[in-house]
């Protein structure tokens, strides 16, 4: 786990839920205006091959800002 510093950092959790042979997938800065930020998310092309129930997630840190933060799905 990132050190993170709350004055300055925004944490955006992405969990993709529980699945069997997920296909994995990561968050990415789709649009950025003077008011928002869209972020969205990209599947990756990599699959993991298992048997497993798997509950993949990732942890982002952004710096912070006072502009929206839009996740688009």
């Amino acid at each position: 786990m990132p050190k993170v510093d709350f004055s300055k950092d925004l944490v955006i959790i992405h969990c993709s839920g529980e699945a069997v042979n997920a296909v994995l997938s990561e968050l990415y800065v789709k649009q950025e205006s003077e008011d928002s930020v869209h972020i969205a998310i990209k599947k990756m092309d990599k699959k993991e091959n298992s048997t497993a129930a798997m509950s993949p997630f990732s942890v982002y840190t952004i710096p912070l800002t006072k502009k929206k933060i839009v996740i688009d799905k």
